[in-house]
């Protein structure tokens, strides 16, 4: 019997776990409130992960490929939302199709998200300073000696300082969740407590380097980025080994070890799986120039997105009732109602018209306007129904949705002051 291609491991350890979890379910030898936990856990991870990678973003080059991989990046994230909120959405009518579906979008999606941060790992490493094999600790190492020769304020080493010691910490809380592909699963057994014992010393070199914002003294950067660096490097010899044991697909069905790129097994001819080829408050937004200093501007969340994100917080903490709840949200949704009204009326000036650079750029605002406007009044919808029930499980979707049209229209507002200076 062939395996189930829905069922078939990926290179995200986070994924194999839902896809586990999926089968445990279609065998029903797992609860529904089980298999529930399971897709809210990933979606979980999924939100963390989109906030590390944002922090990651902030100190990149913006060179076209970059720009193109971030945005594929973002879409990957949503993707993957879409696809865990198709899942859930068996619970209302019991339909398998919706797992199945959503599973699929969850797959294809993780795959484009690795592909994503591979192509900009890779162009960061051809073309900045290496001062490390591994990218992240590349980046940490960039910015603390930029630090110390008086490039960058504390405050931009710090905030890459703190998102890779939640990187790591995050990594080590799942790594026990882990579900290794079949040629993974020895060496993991073997190497399982010496991988963690590295990314152990790894956040405590971090944390040396932290001791620097108690007394200034530039030497606790040094020292740490030096340990950490060890660490880092161990942990990337750990990679590649893992990365030799998927160059080799083993058979199923009779155990022979087959080409990564094989399609059929060599000597018993069963077909063989693909591979894959293996909130709120203020932030800080930075860039780096051409002459390769940090700049640092800062923005504020929207008073509309915190109204938003308060109320779904008082209500899940039981602050306020659902009724509370529903009219404080119901102002929010008349009033993006009526933001969609009042686009129509936005029309490019005649004298502007036969202006391509301007059109080009309003046509861009003008589609990006639609798209937000879309995905907050139908996040605030779904939202508002998690109210009517009384059930926060699947809230977070339709936060995340609304989240997602408010960047699109923070885009316009960018966009529109372009359109003042032309």
């Amino acid at each position: 019997m062939t395996q189930d291609p829905l069922f078939e491991l990926t290179r995200s350890p986070q994924l194999n776990v839902l896809i586990n979890r999926t089968k445990e379910f279609y065998e029903n030898t797992i609860t529904d409130a089980e298999f529930k936990e399971s897709i809210k856990s990933l979606n979980s991870f999924r939100r963390e992960f989109r906030t590390f990678l944002r922090e990651q973003i902030k100190f990149n080059v913006m060179t076209p490929l970059v720009k193109e991989q971030t945005q594929s990046i973002e879409h990957s994230l949503e993707k993957i939302r879409e696809g865990l909120e198709e899942m859930y959405s068996y619970f209302n009518d019991r339909k398998q199709e919706h797992i199945d579906s959503g599973l699929t979008k969850c797959k294809s999606a993780f795959e484009k998200l690795h592909d994503s941060i591979e192509s900009i790992q890779k162009e960061e490493k051809e073309t900045q300073k290496t001062y490390s094999n591994a990218p992240l600790q590349n980046e940490l190492m960039r910015i603390g000696y930029a630090l110390i020769d008086g490039k960058v304020s504390p405050d931009a080493f710090k905030i890459k300082l703190d998102s890779l010691k939640n990187s790591l910490r995050m990594y080590y809380g799942y790594f026990d969740n882990i579900v290794p592909q079949s040629s993974e699963t020895e060496f993991l057994k073997e190497n399982g407590s010496l991988i963690k014992n590295c990314v152990r010393d790894y956040i405590k070199a971090l944390e040396e380097a932290s001791i620097f914002f108690k007394d200034l003294n530039t030497e606790h950067i040094k020292v740490g980025l030096k340990k950490s660096n060890e660490a880092a490097e161990k942990l990337i010899d750990f990679q590649n080994r893992l990365n030799e044991l998927k160059s080799v697909k083993n058979c199923f069905r009779c155990g022979t070890k087959n080409p990564a790129t094989a399609k059929v097994c060599s000597s018993c001819g069963a077909t063989l799986p693909v591979m894959a080829e293996e909130e709120s408050g203020e932030s800080i937004d930075l860039r780096v120039d051409e002459n390769d200093n940090i700049n640092n501007t800062t923005h504020a969340q929207t008073e509309l997105t915190k109204k938003v994100s308060d109320i779904v917080s008082d209500f899940k903490h039981r602050k306020i009732s659902s009724s509370e709840a529903k009219n404080s949200l119901s102002k929010i949704i008349d009033s993006v109602a009526q933001t969609k009204k009042d686009k129509d009326k936005l029309q490019i000036p005649n004298e502007l018209k036969e202006n391509n650079e301007y059109s080009s750029i309003f046509n861009k605002m003008e589609d990006l306007m639609v798209l937000g406007l879309k995905d907050m009044e139908e996040g605030l919808t779904k939202i508002n129904n998690c109210f009517e029930i009384e059930d926060d499980s699947q809230i977070d979707f339709g936060l995340e949705q609304f989240y997602s049209g408010a960047d699109n229209l923070s885009k316009v507002v960018v966009m529109s002051e372009s359109l003042k200076n032309m």
